[in-house]
């Protein structure tokens, strides 16, 4: 089958990396694979988008307009599959296929004025991207008609309660090829990572507030009340500097491929404070690299985690319980082990393989 995404950018974020992660699998089994961006920011294109705003959403969209047509550095995207960086999605620049995909809001609508000759058409929905979007257009993207598959019951859930019919959920997963299980030598008071002198809590840092960075922090402020050794790592990628609300931390900028598994690999705990999260991947990386894992029960993390057993899972938002099981793994190294082990052998389960033959067989439903 020839099959084309048709995305809002190359940049990265893991909307794309589940785009390129699909891609790599799709040419494996033998299919031609485009993926598509527009040089041309959206809000030239349409005449739906909120022009609330304007000035922030402009530099926004030319922001990510200038990841299209970029050699791709932080992925190892498989040479078969072809970038096109397109002036424009006018359907005069998008070619013919047997299958088209919308993967993000704006894109659907695109794709839902696309002539049959485009494919048949499906809408890959990550998140419930309100966040970044109108509601009532938002919502309604999902009803165009186009055949919607969600990475989580979660949004399933969301789409349905607006009217939109799901096709099917299909989860996410780590690469087990670049997130795995290997020692990490530390240096000065961090060559004792079983000790709580060595014990380093990494948290992400995301600028948006339902990626709940905030309340990441005040629950590491707690966990140093009580345990005032433990460092605090994060990473993002914006420039922050060494100190943040306060705290002095280790900051990596844009860590990627074997630089994000050696930080991974380098921490004791992974504290993922997220509220609100379509799925969210990090935790997932994490505990392929056995790295116990603190969370929220948000997005997809009830179907690839067991609470209490592979992660410690509390209500979203909860601050005081969030702190209290990092205190808890860090006071427990036989917890902390168990987690780790018990979270890296139940990850097994989920791969990209599986995900993209979930995929493939969607696809041949409709297609002849």
């Amino acid at each position: 089958m020839k099959i084309t995404f048709i995305t809002s950018g190359f940049g990265l974020s893991g909307g794309t990396k589940a785009i390129f992660e699909f891609s790599n699998h799709l040419v494996k089994r033998g299919h031609q694979v485009f993926i598509v961006c527009s040089l041309t920011p959206f809000i030239f294109e349409g005449k739906w988008f909120n022009p609330g705003n304007f000035l922030t959403k402009i530099l926004r969209l030319v922001k990510k307009s200038k990841g299209c047509g970029r050699k791709i550095d932080w992925f190892d995207l498989d040479p078969r599959v072809k970038l096109l960086a397109v002036p424009s999605l006018a359907e005069k620049h998008i070619l013919d296929a047997d299958i088209i995909l919308a993967t993000w809001w704006e894109t659907a609508y695109f794709v839902k004025r696309y002539s049959a000759k485009k494919g048949k058409k499906f809408y890959l929905v990550q998140d419930y991207e309100i966040w970044c979007g109108g509601k009532e257009k938002v919502d309604k993207s999902y009803n165009l008609g186009l055949k919607n598959i969600v990475n989580s019951t979660w949004l399933k859930n969301k789409l349905e309660k607006i009217g939109a019919e799901v096709e099917t959920v299909i989860l996410h997963a780590p690469d087990h090829q670049q997130f795995y299980p290997k020692k990490i030598e530390k240096k000065g008071k961090k060559t004792c990572p079983e000790c709580i002198e060595g014990i380093r809590i990494l948290i992400p840092y995301r600028k948006e507030e339902r990626k709940g960075t905030k309340i990441g922090l005040e629950a590491f402020k707690i966990v140093k009340e009580k345990h005032p050794e433990v460092e605090l790592i994060m990473f993002g990628q914006e420039p922050i500097g060494d100190k943040i609300d306060g705290l002095e931390i280790e900051y990596h900028l844009s860590p990627v491929k074997d630089d994000l598994r050696k930080l991974y690999n380098s921490c004791n705990i992974f504290c993922y404070p997220a509220l609100e999260e379509g799925f969210g991947m990090p935790p997932m990386e994490a505990m392929a690299c056995k790295i116990p894992v603190v969370i929220y029960n948000i997005g997809a993390v009830p179907e690839y985690t067991i609470t209490g057993q592979t992660a410690l899972i509390c209500r979203a938002g909860d601050v005081e319980k969030m702190a209290e099981n990092i205190i808890e793994l860090i006071e427990n190294e036989a917890k902390r082990k168990e987690i780790a082990e018990r979270g890296r052998q139940h990850i097994q389960q989920f791969t990209w393989a599986k995900a993209t033959e979930q995929l493939e067989n969607i696809f041949k439903k409709y297609v002849v």
